[in-house]
């Protein structure tokens, strides 16, 4: 059930953040998994904004949170109009000829693989059992925002807690950790894009898995931290800025400005 959840939630952040990036300030993208990645860290940032409100208006309960996933799922009903909008153009890159290649996408797959499966484990990791996600239960446990004086990190930034808070009001501890690997993920599509784009589109998927095979980086992964996260933001906000200089187009100035803003408001150490 947690599985399945992921997917909406991510769909959500597609779906709300695509809204923005097409309809309102028409943004150009160089690929179709350029785009997803934009405009799903965009959406991201949509749904913690619309989760805080709820916290500060004492309306932090699960049946709210459900309603604001139908909320954010909602305009990408448009979008399925024209399916060709939503699908990756097939290209033949499983299993080239290149046993380089072949090596690579197997080992990132694999990678993947467990950080989903470690992901679907129970929480053990100690920032997350004592802030992380005891933070987001407690405020889901009271409804809204409280007062917690005994847990000096409930006065940090709370960017991806609203998002843990977000799953954990319909899932489990699980959802919340698969959450957070999705922002991780997007975060290893946006290195595979920049690297097709500025170096070389053969070897791009050596970015991602050169990433995720370093230790730190996967063991954090999957658990409930925001130190990739706010990584991923950061990365983001160079992308963008990247994007504004040679593409002339003021939504990518936009996307720099709040990508910024999220990675300080996801751990201030992101300054």
């Amino acid at each position: 059930m947690d599985a399945i959840l992921f997917l909406l939630i991510m769909l959500a952040f597609l779906s709300v953040g695509k809204t923005v990036t097409r309809k309102i300030w028409s943004l150009d993208f160089a690929s179709p998994a350029e785009e997803f990645v934009f405009s799903s860290a965009l959406g991201s940032i949509i749904a913690s904004v619309m989760v805080t409100g709820l916290v500060f208006t004492g309306l932090a309960t699960s049946s709210a949170c459900w309603a604001l996933l139908v909320i954010l799922l909602a305009p990408g009903l448009g979008f399925l109009k024209n399916l060709r909008q939503w699908e990756f153009k097939a290209r033949p890159t499983f299993f080239p000829l290149s046993p380089l290649k072949t090596s690579i996408q197997v080992v990132l797959g694999v990678l993947v693989f467990l950080s989903l499966s470690l992901a679907l484990a129970p929480a053990f990791a100690t920032d997350a059992l004592v802030y992380h996600l005891a933070v987001p239960k407690a405020y889901l446990e009271a409804g809204g925002i409280i007062n917690l004086p005994n847990n000096v990190f409930s006065f940090y930034p709370q960017h991806t807690e609203m998002l843990y808070l977000f799953a954990l009001a319909m899932g489990t501890d699980h959802l919340a950790q698969l959450t957070g690997l999705g922002i991780v993920f997007l975060l290893l599509i946006a290195l595979h894009q920049y690297y097709r784009q500025k170096g070389s589109a053969t070897y791009a998927l050596l970015v991602p898995t050169v990433f995720l095979s370093t230790p730190a980086f996967f063991t954090v992964a999957y658990s409930a931290y925001v130190d990739l996260q706010a990584a991923a933001y950061i990365f983001m906000a160079f992308y963008a800025w990247e994007n504004w200089k040679s593409r002339k187009q003021t939504g990518w100035f936009y996307m720099m400005v709040i990508f910024v803003g999220t990675a300080l408001a996801t751990k201030l150490t992101a300054l």
